[in-house]
């Protein structure tokens, strides 16, 4: 599975300095930077690309930018973010990674109001109730919303994968919750289809991370625990302002980027 380098990286301690420019470094190669303008923060992050079997592909940066906004009725981030991958030579000329692996650029719109409703383009996101999800052995991807295994030769692979998926915050172990429609197939290396799918899987497993990690910074910022969150409670975090509101944005960001993937994911193994 592709994975965040370094995923046990520790905050060495909490920012208490009130610099104008101001950057926060962790292990993973993550940094939060403050520019002159305190409405705008970069978020910069270089993550190594590895198939699940460990070999290295190359690696990917990401570069946030957050604008805020105050109005009447709420708190408004613009947040910018640009994907490079850089892939290695035996890979840079082959469709069945650059297809997948390819550089972006999205811009989303989040909105909280003042009573701590969050919207992402438009989209109100709802907390709800958790549901089963798809329970299989892992071999890479999220079981409860998209994966794929092989049989014990890996002559065969099969796929399983929902269409969207939303967060459930209850428990100890907040996780994702699967949505929509769900498909089943099976393949071998044989198929077209079969490395776009893999590939695919394996990045909107990637970018889960990401978004894991985001919501780790947050609640190393703001001293709190996951259990306690909820999309209100982050909206009020944005509402709030300073560092943990450029962070909880950032949180919703990487949410969004996590969605879109599993939709391709999910397009990719329809076509198996």
């Amino acid at each position: 599975m592709i994975g965040k380098k370094g995923s046990d990286w520790i905050l060495s301690k909490k920012i208490i300095s009130l610099l104008v420019i101001m950057t926060l470094v962790f292990s993973n190669a993550v940094s939060v930077v403050f520019a002159e303008n305190a409405n705008i923060h970069v978020i910069s992050d270089t993550t190594e690309l590895k198939t699940v079997e460990g070999e290295i592909l190359g690696n990917v940066t990401t570069v946030t930018t957050i604008e805020r906004s105050e109005g009447s009725q709420g708190v408004k981030n613009v947040i910018t973010e640009s994907k490079k991958f850089n892939l290695n030579p035996e890979y840079e000329n082959n469709k069945n990674y650059t297809e997948i692996f390819s550089d972006t650029l999205t811009v989303n719109t989040i909105f909280a109001t003042y009573d701590y409703k969050v919207y992402i383009n438009g989209e109100l996101m709802n907390d709800k109730e958790p549901s089963m999800g798809l329970m299989a052995v892992d071999k890479a991807g999220i079981p409860s919303v998209c994966h794929y295994y092989s049989n014990n030769t890996m002559t065969s692979y099969t796929f399983a994968c929902y269409e969207s998926m939303n967060y459930n915050w209850v428990g100890d172990h907040a996780k994702p919750d699967p949505e929509g429609s769900n498909i089943q197939k099976q393949a071998t290396a044989s198929n077209q289809w079969f490395a776009t799918a893999k590939n695919g899987v394996d990045l909107f497993a990637m970018q889960f991370s990401t978004f894991d990690t985001a919501l780790m910074t947050l609640m190393i910022e703001v001293g709190g625990t996951i259990a306690g969150l909820s999309w209100s409670a982050i909206g009020a975090i944005i509402v709030g302002g300073g560092l943990a509101a450029a962070l909880a944005g950032n949180v919703i960001n990487q949410w969004s980027s996590s969605k879109t993937y599993l939709g391709k994911a999910y397009s990719y193994i329809e076509k198996l």
